[in-house]
């Protein structure tokens, strides 16, 4: 995977607006294969970023033990929806919520709240750069590979269920409607005979919180315990079979899905790790 730097971007783009135009030619950085999880960890290096429980989480190279349901939830809670090109705030958290809310309950609403908790660790990227340019093929390649570290946390299967994408797609237009105003084209398709009367009103971003840890606690009881310790061993297996096949460049392709040989799934209840509730003030407990 090769990242190039913001003067080859820029060089690039003055080529293509101003044809004929001599400008600086740019050398590519070195490609940087990555490390192996068997390496020291100061491999790692320093392409990590701080959370907000106070631990380390390196987005190239993640880990499922480093995960925490308190991370993501604060961090969406901080997250404006459309890039913040909205009226009031309104949080990737509270969106998370509302998409888990649509989905029912059970394993499909677990995945409908956590479908956006790569963008904890990662932010996000905006449509148009994210599904029509390299920079945002190479970041969904990223994307991907902290995503299936949240499903292996959380023992989720690896791939999204249609009915929290169908769910998703509602809130966008919902959202849309409530949020984003006045629109330049019909947005997405929206069909407004089919959205709710109710005018959405967004929440606070310490209330949003709230609600997300809220609704975590709702969905992750002893069943999805025992799922995710399943979802690992499975996890297990089927990585020795696929390492044994793949050559070097389709391991580099996987995006690390399944990163290494110490797949972690932990083995208590996340409310062991955080508990959560409300005090008569609204304040957030946490701890452990």
């Amino acid at each position: 995977m090769t990242f190039r730097g913001a003067d080859e971007l820029r060089a690039r783009h003055n080529a293509a607006v101003h044809p004929g135009v001599r400008t600086t030619r740019i050398r590519p950085r070195k490609t940087i294969a990555p490390t192996e999880r068997g390496a020291a960890e100061s491999a790692r290096g320093a392409a990590w970023i701080q959370t907000f429980s106070g631990g380390q989480f390196w987005p190239l190279d993640p880990n499922p033990k480093e995960i925490r349901i308190a991370d993501i939830a604060h961090s969406l809670s901080r997250q404006c929806r459309f890039l913040g090109h909205c009226g009031p705030f309104y949080s990737v958290a509270e969106h998370s919520v509302r998409v888990s809310h649509v989905c029912g309950g059970g394993y499909t609403a677990l995945w409908g709240l956590l479908h956006d908790a790569s963008e904890a660790y990662l932010g996000d990227m905006v449509s148009p750069i994210k599904r029509f340019s390299q920079l945002g093929h190479e970041y969904r390649l990223i994307e991907s590979a902290v995503m299936a570290s949240v499903c292996v946390r959380f023992g989720l299967g690896q791939s999204e269920p249609p009915e929290v994408s169908a769910a998703d797609n509602f809130l966008l237009c919902w959202e849309a409607r409530d949020l984003v105003v006045p629109h330049p084209i019909p947005f997405y398709g929206e069909d407004s005979t089919a959205l709710p009367e109710e005018i959405l009103t967004p929440m606070s971003a310490p209330r949003a919180e709230r609600a997300f840890l809220a609704r975590f606690a709702a969905l992750y009881p002893e069943q999805f315990r025992k799922r995710a310790r399943s979802v690992a061993e499975q996890g297990m297996e089927a990585y020795r079979a696929l390492m044994a096949e793949m050559t070097v460049e389709q391991k580099r392709a996987l995006g690390k899905a399944w990163h290494d040989e110490n797949l972690y799934v932990a083995e208590q209840a996340d409310m062991a790790e955080v508990k959560t509730g409300e005090q008569p003030d609204g304040t957030l407990v946490t701890g452990k």
